[in-house]
């Protein structure tokens, strides 16, 4: 039998694209979920307080996750920024790049696959059952309050 050997570049390709999917998938999972906080379920808080509903308290959680969210999405911006200043900052000194390249090298290589395989379904899942939860506390008392409309 014939076995066939590809070369290092395919497998780093494989890597990095590996690690590309994993970055964009959590970055669309929280933009989801920065929406449905900010835009959606404010909206649909409004008609819960028009009705004057009994909300189960899963529903309370999501909105004042929600209110937390939207009354304090400068400051979660700004620590993001900022979050994102350090590290950058840190990784262009030549200290912060040789312990990322360390890391990168010596930790996250070897194990890549690993850890895309544990990481992506756990990630999906997480992001899924965010939203899902989400959604349910919203629309349950949104169905109740049809019910008690007929």
């Amino acid at each position: 039998m014939i076995k066939v050997q590809w070369p290092d570049k395919y497998y780093e390709r494989q890597k990095r694209v590996a690690l590309a999917y994993s970055t964009i998938m959590l970055c669309v999972g929280t933009a989801v979920i920065a929406f449905l906080l900010g835009y959606v379920v404010p909206q649909v808080a409004t008609i819960f307080d028009q009705q004057h509903a009994a909300l189960p308290a899963s529903t309370r959680l999501v909105i004042r996750t929600s209110g937390l969210f939207t009354s304090h999405w400068l400051a979660f911006t700004l620590l993001l920024l900022a979050t994102v200043a350090v590290v950058g900052g840190t990784l262009a000194t030549p200290a912060g790049n040789r312990l990322y390249r360390y890391y990168l090298d010596e930790v996250v290589r070897p194990h890549i696959h690993e850890i895309t395989t544990v990481l992506e379904p756990v990630m999906t899942l997480a992001m899924a059952a965010v939203i899902v939860f989400m959604m349910l506390a919203v629309l349950m008392p949104i169905f109740q309050l049809s019910q008690l409309m007929e």
